[in-house]
């Protein structure tokens, strides 16, 4: 049994909202056990006998698509997999300012070339790591707000991909055990 994490973009915005309780129900009825949601911008914890990520990530997509009406793209890894880059923590490795916000990008899939350090054109956004389909970047000030760093990833690797707050991904791999 492997316990993994999904990753669903766009869930509970831009008109594409579903209850957790349904994704919860949904996933149980394609077979998936101990399924778990953290708050409702969907990130959804679950076990699969299946040890094949892309395997487990397409049924995902499907079962969540299927539910919402619409295509929706899942991002899934392994639990340990997060847990080990929550330790590492490489934003203590940075030059990172107190008021930066600090993001994790999941990608859908590996981008063809993943150059880094990532600059959006006015230096407000910088994705400074890259690994197994997971990115991290700092978003700095910029006109009186705060930029995603997803457009610009997707824009530049040319695949899809949804963000956490750092904060966020810690405080919900801390919670779910």
């Amino acid at each position: 049994m492997v316990q993994y994490v999904a990753f669903l973009r766009g869930i509970n915005v831009a008109g594409k909202w579903v209850k957790m309780e349904d994704v919860r129900k949904q996933m149980g009825s394609a077979g998936f056990e101990n399924v778990e949601t953290y708050i409702q911008s969907g990130n959804v914890f679950f076990d699969s006998q299946d040890k094949n990520e892309k395997t487990v990530q397409d049924k995902v997509a499907r079962v969540i698509s299927k539910l919402v009406g619409s295509e929706i793209e899942v991002a899934v890894f392994p639990r340990v997999e997060l847990r080990v880059l929550l330790k590492a923590n490489p934003f203590t490795k940075i030059n990172a300012k107190p008021e930066d916000k600090k993001t994790i990008i999941f990608l859908v899939k590996d981008p063809r070339e993943a150059k880094l350090p990532l600059f959006s054109t006015q230096k407000d956004i910088e994705v400074f790591y890259y690994r197994n389909r997971i990115a991290l970047a700092i978003s700095r000030k910029s006109n009186g707000k705060y930029d995603y760093p997803t457009a610009l990833l997707e824009s530049k690797w040319g695949v899809p991909a949804t963000t956490r707050f750092w904060h966020t991904f810690e405080n919900m791999l801390n919670e779910m055990k």
